[in-house]
């Protein structure tokens, strides 16, 4: 998966230890609480990224991303759309 992590850097996504075990975590539902400006919305869109290149079994509209701000839930799918083709996202709920 180091081509994956590597492709984010290049967009200017650099992730931290914690936040690399998170976007790796694809077995069930991940529950992430952190601060304000610890970077929630970018590990929600790197793991929905990560989880939709690696298996293409699971279909967008199976995806639930929650978050606090209409915002961040924004941003979310505006990331989205940069990292992954428009017919992988299409059905994300947010």
């Amino acid at each position: 998966d180091a081509p994956f992590f590597r492709e984010l850097e290049s967009q200017g996504i650099n992730l931290n230890e914690a936040q690399v075990k998170a976007v790796r975590h694809i077995k069930g539902p991940l529950v992430m609480i952190a601060g304000a400006g610890s970077g929630k919305t970018r590990v929600l869109t790197a793991r929905t990224s990560y989880i939709l290149e690696r298996d293409k079994d699971v279909i967008a509209s199976q995806i639930m991303l929650i978050t606090f701000t209409k915002k961040a839930a924004s941003e979310m799918m505006e990331r989205l759309q940069q990292m992954l083709p428009k017919e992988r996202i299409e059905g994300i709920v947010y």
